[in-house]
C-alpha cells in the first residue's frame, strides 16, 4: 500500500473512532433509567434496561467500545503499513543509489 492510500484509511478510521467515541459518550444518558413506575416489576425493568444498556458484558456501550477498539487496530495496520512503505521505498532508493553509482562494483 502507498503512502497516500495508508494516510486516507488513517484519516477514515480516524473519524469512524471520533463517530465511536460520540455514540460512547451518547450512552451516559442511560446510566440511569426512570420512568417505568414505582412497582418492583417496573424497577426490575429499569434495571433490565440499564444492565442491556451500559453494564453488562454484551451491554449497547460495551459493543461500541470493541467496534471502537477494533478501529484503532485497523488504522494502527494502516499506519504501520504506510510506515513500511517508506521504510521499503527509502531502503531500496538507497540500494539502487548504489547500484547507479557503482560503488558495489
Amino acid at each position: 500500500m502507498d503512502d497516500d492510500a495508508a494516510a486516507q484509511c488513517v484519516a477514515i478510521c480516524d473519524r469512524i473512532i471520533e463517530k465511536f467515541d460520540d455514540a460512547i459518550d451518547e450512552t451516559v444518558k442511560f446510566e440511569k433509567i426512570s420512568g417505568f413506575g414505582g412497582f418492583d416489576s417496573a424497577q426490575q425493568l429499569e434495571r433490565g434496561f440499564a444492565e442491556k444498556l451500559i453494564h453488562s458484558p454484551a451491554s449497547v456501550k460495551n459493543r461500541l467500545v470493541q467496534h471502537r477498539d477494533a478501529v484503532k487496530l485497523l488504522r494502527s495496520t494502516f499506519e504501520a503499513n504506510g510506515r513500511g512503505f517508506e521504510d521499503t521505498e527509502s531502503e531500496f532508493y538507497q540500494k539502487l543509489q548504489t547500484i547507479v553509482s557503482g560503488e558495489n562494483l
